[in-house]
């Protein structure tokens, strides 16, 4: 099947506008050979009009042909592939022109002339509307502003020290926890996403390539009904407690508003299966619980290099989707006993420490586990002071994961 058929069946399946926003502003119409060309011309031409992206009965209706294509690539390969393709187009007929000056002994004519071909080549390859005027954002630095004023911007969570730093998670933020294994990653994505859901009323996708599907709620139900969870996990709760779970979990079946996703190693755990999740469910935040554990497209053997893309990779999605990210990942031994966190304790690769926008550092030495506290310590954040930390409570017993010596105002959103 050609890159151009599968390319124009993956667009107009999508349906999504930003896929194709962005898809056309790489792709001119003329990359796209025929037939493939004037149905990607229509579908172009359609959007400009509804701003909606037509569907495969009203292509066929028109072009009397099914466009429907099985492919086995996502649509960001016959992007990459098209682009290319012309790429090559343009650096064969630029050699032709170079040729015969070079045959000459005209080198640095043929220099001039290179210089001016490659400049044309990207500008071929590129859109106007990539490179933009920084004051072209004023509008949206106002509405920024205006919503601030609301308090409209930023998804809360349920620490109010943590939205004093980050301000609320934002689209496209990356935001780490790190710690040692055992220390309770997976709880703190939990709670932060049930507080995303149930008070900030955002809707979550939670991406959990290591602990089951079931074990996840099971984490989401002992905090909801407060809950001894190692009693509950043995399954010894009294009868009030006991008809306490029975009714949650009736009531969140019975009341499921669509808005809390999971998806696990059955949906699959590599990339391509979170960038899925995320279209499908479009949700307002994403929690990946160990991204260490998600598997690269390209099935790279070094682990450190296989780490440091899936990083890069949550992060350009993340940008794509305009989406914050919220995961999890390790401390190496360094860490171990430690009470002050620095990025040389972060296992596997720089890049969580590069490429991610916040890093919180989880510690919990053997005092603090015997007076059940937890210090999450920022050691990196975007702008701002490094030297607070977040003190919790951390009771599994009563499943007391407050901050200590703080209130929390109980809001959903906070200033920007």
């Amino acid at each position: 099947m050609s890159i151009d058929r599968c390319f124009v069946s993956r667009l107009i399946e999508s349906g999504d506008i930003r896929l194709f926003v962005e898809a056309r502003s790489l792709i001119k119409v003329v990359m796209v050979k025929e037939p493939e060309r004037s149905v990607y011309k229509f579908v172009a031409e359609y959007f400009e009009k509804y701003k909606a992206i037509p569907s495969f009965s009203l292509v066929e209706e028109n072009f009397k042909e099914d466009f429907k294509t099985t492919c086995e690539a996502d649509l960001k390969y016959y992007i990459d592939e098209i682009t290319n393709r012309e790429a090559y187009n343009r650096v064969s007929l630029m050699l032709n022109d170079i040729y015969p000056i070079m045959d000459r002994g005209r080198g640095l004519d043929a220099l001039e002339k290179l210089d001016l071909k490659i400049k044309d080549i990207y500008k071929g390859l590129s859109s106007p509307d990539d490179i933009k005027s920084l004051f072209s954002y004023g509008d949206e630095v106002l509405e920024m502003y205006e919503k601030a004023k609301l308090g409209l911007v930023g998804i809360s969570t349920p620490w109010e020290t943590m939205n004093s730093i980050t301000l609320g998670w934002q689209p496209e933020d990356l935001a780490m926890f790190i710690a040692r294994p055992g220390v309770g990653k997976t709880w703190v994505l939990v709670l932060l996403a049930m507080h995303a859901w149930s008070v900030a009323k955002k809707k979550v996708l939670f991406v959990s390539p290591e602990i089951a599907n079931a074990r996840v709620l099971f984490r989401f139900l002992s905090a909801q009904i407060r809950a001894d969870y190692e009693i509950m996990r043995k399954g010894k709760l009294g009868d009030m407690m006991e008809k306490k779970l029975r009714e949650k979990i009736g009531s969140l079946m019975a009341e499921d508003d669509g808005n809390f996703k999971i998806i696990g190693r059955d949906f699959g755990s590599d990339l391509r299966a979170v960038e899925k999740g995320v279209i499908l469910t479009e949700p307002d935040i994403v929690f990946v619980d160990g991204a260490y554990l998600i598997n690269r497209k390209s099935k790279t053997v070094d682990k450190h290099e296989r780490i440091s893309e899936v990083i890069d990779e949550l992060k350009g999605m993340g940008k794509k989707y305009s989406v914050p990210f919220v995961a999890s990942s390790q401390l190496n031994r360094k860490a171990s006993g430690k009470r002050d966190i620095k990025d040389d304790m972060i296992s596997f690769t720089d890049a969580v420490f590069m490429d991610a926008d916040y890093v919180f550092a989880m510690i919990q030495d053997m005092d603090m586990r015997a007076d059940k506290i937890m210090n999450i310590q920022p050691i990196k954040i975007r702008e701002g002071d490094l030297t607070r930390k977040i003190v919790l409570r951390w009771d599994f017993s009563s499943s007391d994961f407050s901050e200590l010596a703080t209130s929390i105002d109980g809001l959903g959103e906070i200033p920007f």
